[in-house]
């Protein structure tokens, strides 16, 4: 295994599929958003829901949603492939209340590493404390905050996130085949 190398992985719109939530909000608020149709990344203002209303369903429903979630295709195959040379570590901003769903998704699909559920989109820090060289994620803003701390940022192609990219560190790519391609030119690179 080569130490020197932490690979940090978004979950939500990452590893999982970007639309996985679509079905199962539309039949509980009853609407027919199709993904796409909006450029938002925040659930809130895709169903127009004030956080109340929002947490209500949250709180119950959330759980069995993200266990629910479908993975991308390969995701799963390459983790697991760079397991034996890499550090891997999950950094989440789901709430803490799933923490066990978040622990069940993950064996399930054989995603080894560790996980932290920061409950926050806020993971520079966590970041720099695990020493991660290269951090996968779907959040335009969360890729952009992470390459202003000096981290490489493959950045997975969303409807929410086709914005300008910072001229250095973040490479956007359209699937799990491209990750592996971009995490090898970086790594190739440092």
């Amino acid at each position: 295994m080569n130490s020197n190398i932490t690979i940090g992985i978004d979950i939500d719109g990452t590893l999982t599929v970007p639309d996985f939530w679509v079905k199962p909000l539309n039949q509980y608020f009853k609407k027919d958003y199709i993904y796409g149709q909006s450029d938002y990344y925040d659930w809130r203002q895709i169903y127009n829901l004030n956080n109340e209303e929002f947490m209500k369903y949250y709180q119950i429903h959330g759980p069995d949603l993200h266990l629910n979630a479908d993975i991308r295709p390969y995701a799963a195959k390459i983790v697991q492939s760079w397991h034996n040379y890499y550090q891997i570590c999950y950094l989440t901003a789901r709430q803490k209340f799933l923490t066990n769903a978040t622990e069940k998704w993950l064996k399930e699909h054989q995603l080894p590493g560790d996980f932290f559920v920061l409950g926050s989109h806020y993971k520079l820090s966590k970041a720099q404390e695990l020493n991660c060289s290269i951090f996968i994620e779907d959040n335009y803003q969360v890729a952009c905050q992470l390459a202003e701390g000096g981290i490489h940022v493959v950045l997975l192609d969303c409807v929410y996130n086709r914005k300008l990219l910072p001229e250095k560190l973040v490479t956007r790519v359209r699937d799990w085949q491209e990750v592996s391609f971009a995490v090898t030119n970086i790594i190739d690179s440092l």
